[in-house]
Formats: structure tokens, C-alpha cells, sequence
């Protein structure tokens, strides 16, 4: 295992601060020296780095350009990169970055970014875009194929459009609907007192487009404590600070590292390990993305054990060379089921044709529940099932699939017209990927993909289901959609499921053990 080391924050030596921060790419970019060559800078202009698992941190002096697609690795590694140092001023942009997430560059002044957000030839989980000192925005600049799952776009300090402030030249496209972009306050009147034509499509296409009208930030948050403790999540709670501006979200910190975003106090602070020590703190972000200084810094060890829900199980199976619910007694009817090494122990296996497990009922008339599995897959060439779930009067209700497109999970809800709910883009379905669907009547429906939250939609209700439930393949056992692969691990839950309950889920399932 690599060495790992991590900053305290607030930092001992303020001049060693870090201000880079690159995902995955530790395998390869071992060194200061090695980072510096990849940048065109010198060693001596990165101070401090540091490995922090598959991540590195570094503190970097120079300014620099960096064409990204000059480096062969970095596009099936990379996961994110954030410059809060302003040292960055170009980037070649990221088309073809398979698993990228995140970018922030606070000081590039130009990039190449068309197709920025996209399927599989682009970068198709990027979901945020951060260029806080980009005035120009050009034709074709930030351009998404249909199936994006573009956030935020932040481009505070982007004062002109296109060619022309008086013409539509495609500077964006298929921006996600639910997407935040965040614009100057003078982007609203910068077409003779009307937005610029590429600022109005976006308004016109629905996305939530905020002017930007008020710099303020809130102040910060002095009280910062611990609550309750997973083993990988901690509960922050601490009084709201006052703030000229609606106080949005919070962003929280663990060793100097940003995890997750919570929306109050109470909420959990994730992806962290097991019987391990971490130093928390939190920044305030208002509506327009104005954020707090830090808040006071807190001490705690993540929970040595996972802590599981275990009495919200309605039904567990193993599949450990049997169908049988290990909790409650709907036992499933396996046709041309095999068993081999999963997850945790075996897993059932699926030849692609004529496989199936059927049982007479998953979901119950409650108002929430969750239902979650392990699976993969041999190929990813066709659309296959992981589930399909029936109302008894053979209309579909809850379908999970993959494979619609390359390498895509996708869940399909039923609500009185057929939906298409969420369509998760790229993963690779050969490997183990871990799916849960968490389900409230007339509110959200979500779906996690390895402990991380994809979509969320407000749908309607749903049905007692008392017949044509199956996994690997549709609710009638039809040969076409089959799953050729393994699913191990399935679980239905009494309760929607929250998310740091769904990340002790997944690590302990991830980590070899069963949840029971």
C-alpha cells in the first residue's frame, strides 16, 4: 500500500498550504520532480507534496500552461483537478476523460472545452466546471451531448459571448435543465439592456441561471462539533452563521480534502475510513456561490465497525448457492441459476438467456423503501436487466438496467406514463458496481452507484407488486434483455435510506462481509 499523508487543517505551516489538488493519478505522478516535469515548471516551484491515496496535493509557485491530452494516462485516471492558487492559466480541456468529476481552475484565462459534459467519447461524469477568471466565453465553448450530468457551471467573472453580443453562437448546448450556472450581475443587459442571446437560451432552456448580484460572503461557522460517528461518516452540527445572502449549502473538509456537500446542520460529512482520525472543518457557500472562510477546526475517529440499519432489512440474499430470503420468506424461484465467487461469498450467476430468479413480491405498500444489489456484467454490448418489476397487471414499474448505451446503468420508472428516471452514464459495468434505488411516495427517488448519489426526481407512487418480479432479465422472463453476469447481495429496506447509511452499506459489502 502506497504511504499516505495528510495535511491537518488549519495547516501548521501556512506557507506549505496546498493548492492543488489532482485525482487519481498517484499510481503514475509519484513526485514533485515527476508533476513538475508533466507542468513545464521547475521542482523547486512545488514546495510541498504529498500522496493522498489514489490523490495527490501539492503546493505549486509557478504559473503554468497544461495540455492535458499530451498526457497518455491521464484520461482513463484522472478524476478531478482543482487549482485554488490561480496557477493554472490554460488547460487543453478534457474531452475523452472517462472519469473525471470536478474542475476548478481559479485562474485560467482560456480553455478548450466544447463537448465539455458527455457520453462515452467525451467526459461523461464531469459534473461541475468552476472557471472563476474566464471573461470570454467562445462559439461552441461549452457544448454537452443530450445525456450530461452537468451541475454547476461557475463563470463568475464571464462578461462576453460568442461573436457577437447581439447573436446566438452557440457558446452553450445542451446544458442539463437542473444545472446552476452562475453569471456576472451585467450578463443580464449586456445585449443592449437584455441578455446576450447564448445567456437567454439558457434561460429559456429552464437551467437555473443566477446572476450574480451580491459578492458578500457569509460569515463563518465558529461552532463546529461531532456528533454521531460511522465508520465512514461523521455528523456535523453547529449553528448557522449570518449571511447577507441565502446560505445554499455547506462544503465540508477532512484533512484539507473537500468530500461532500451537506444542506444543514445535522448533516454527515462521507467517504471517509474506518477507525480512522480526521480534522473536519466546513465553509458556508451562499446562492451565489460567495463562500465563508473556514470554521473552527474539530477532531474525531471514524467508528472501527460499520454501522448497518439492520432491522430496516425486509429481505436479504445471499446467494451463497441458494435463493432463500435470510430475513423474511420470499424465497426465490431460480431458473438456469448458477453460483460463483462474489462479493460476499458467491453470487448468483446469469447466463444471458435463459437465467432469471422470479419472486412474488419486492416492494411494499409503505410509504419508503430501498432496494440495493451488487452486480456485474460479462459484456457491455447490449441492454441487459439487473431487475424488473411488475404492478401484477403486466405494466413494468421499477426497471434497473444497464447497457442501453456502453457502460451505462439506468433506472426506469413506470408513473403513469413510461419515464425514463435516470440514466447514470459511464461506469464499467464489467466490474462490481454497487446500485441503490431509495423510493418515496409523491417525493424524491434516488439512485446511489457506489455510495454516491446520481440522480434524484420526484415522482409519484408506487404499487404492491405481487407478481412478475425477476432479476436478470424483464418482469416476464424474456430472453433479450437477459443479464449475462452476477448479482450478489440484494436487499430491500423498510425505510429510504440515507446517505451516509448507503455508504456503510456499500464499504461493508465492498470490503468482502455480508450486511447480516
Amino acid at each position: 500500500m502506497r504511504s499516505q499523508r495528510r495535511l491537518v487543517s488549519p495547516f501548521s505551516e501556512v506557507s506549505l498550504q496546498p493548492n492543488t489538488f489532482i485525482g487519481g493519478v498517484s499510481p503514475f505522478i509519484t513526485t514533485a520532480s515527476n508533476l513538475a516535469s508533466r507542468l513545464g515548471i521547475l521542482a523547486t516551484d512545488i514546495p510541498y507534496f504529498a500522496i493522498v491515496g489514489d490523490d495527490v496535493e501539492a503546493k505549486i509557485t509557478a504559473t503554468y500552461s497544461f495540455n492535458w491530452r499530451d498526457e497518455p494516462d491521464l484520461p482513463d485516471s484522472l478524476s478531478y483537478y482543482i487549482d485554488l492558487g490561480a496557477r493554472c492559466t490554460y488547460n487543453s480541456g478534457w474531452t475523452g476523460f472517462y472519469k473525471i468529476t470536478r474542475v476548478e481552475l481559479t485562474g485560467c484565462t482560456d480553455i478548450e472545452v466544447r463537448y465539455a459534459a458527455i457520453n462515452s467519447s467525451g467526459s461523461p461524469v464531469l459534473n461541475s466546471i468552476k472557471l472563476a477568471a474566464l471573461a470570454h466565453a467562445g462559439n461552441q465553448k461549452f457544448q454537452c451531448y443530450s445525456n450530461s450530468v452537468l451541475k454547476e457551471l461557475h463563470l463568475p467573472n464571464c462578461i462576453t459571448f460568442g461573436s457577437s453580443p447581439s447573436t446566438l453562437d452557440g457558446v452553450f448546448s445542451n446544458i442539463p435543465v437542473d444545472c446552476k450556472v452562475y453569471l456576472p450581475s451585467s450578463a443580464q443587459t449586456s445585449n443592449g439592456g437584455v441578455p446576450d442571446p447564448d445567456v437567454q437560451y439558457l434561460i429559456d432552456r429552464g437551467c437555473d441561471v443566477r446572476f450574480i448580484t451580491n459578492n458578500t460572503a457569509p460569515n463563518a461557522i465558529t461552532n463546529l462539533s461531532i456528533g454521531t460517528k460511522y465508520a465512514t461518516g461523521l455528523q456535523l452540527n453547529f449553528t448557522p452563521p449570518s449571511s447577507v445572502n441565502t446560505i445554499e449549502f455547506y462544503e465540508c473538509y477532512a484533512n484539507g480534502v473537500k468530500k461532500n456537500n451537506i444542506s444543514a446542520s445535522g448533516g454527515y460529512i462521507t467517504g471517509l475510513q474506518p477507525n480512522t482520525p480526521y480534522n473536519i472543518i466546513v465553509k458556508a457557500v451562499d446562492i451565489y456561490y460567495n463562500k465563508s472562510e473556514f470554521s473552527n477546526s474539530v477532531n474525531d475517529t471514524t467508528s472501527a465497525t460499520y454501522v448497518i440499519p439492520t432491522a430496516n432489512i425486509s429481505n436479504y440474499y445471499r446467494f451463497n448457492d441458494d435463493l432463500t430470503d435470510s430475513v423474511g420468506t420470499n424465497n426465490g424461484t431460480g431458473t438456469a441459476i448458477n453460483y460463483a465467487a462474489g462479493k460476499s461469498g458467491n453470487a448468483a450467476s446469469f447466463n444471458g438467456t435463459t437465467s432469471n430468479i422470479s419472486f412474488t413480491q419486492m416492494l411494499q405498500a409503505i410509504p419508503s423503501q430501498s432496494i440495493s444489489c451488487f452486480v456485474k456484467s460479462n459484456e457491455n454490448s447490449r441492454q441487459q436487466r439487473i431487475f424488473g418489476l411488475s404492478n401484477g397487471a403486466g405494466t413494468p414499474f421499477l426497471m434497473l438496467r444497464i447497457g442501453t448505451s456502453l457502460n451505462r446503468i439506468e433506472c426506469n420508472v413506470y408513473d403513469a406514463s413510461p419515464q425514463v428516471f435516470i440514466g447514470t452514464n459511464y461506469y464499467d459495468i464489467t466490474l462490481w458496481n454497487h446500485i441503490v434505488v431509495t423510493m418515496v411516495n409523491n417525493n424524491n427517488w434516488k439512485v446511489y452507484v457506489n455510495g454516491n448519489l446520481v440522480a434524484t426526481r420526484v415522482l409519484g407512487y408506487y404499487v404492491v407488486i405481487t407478481g412478475g418480479n425477476r432479476l436478470g432479465s424483464d418482469r416476464n422472463g424474456g430472453t433479450t434483455v437477459s443479464l449475462n453476469g452476477q448479482i450478489d447481495g440484494v436487499a430491500t429496506w423498510n425505510k429510504e435510506l440515507s446517505q451516509v447509511e448507503i455508504s456503510e452499506i456499500y464499504s461493508k459489502q465492498n470490503a468482502g462481509e455480508e450486511l447480516i
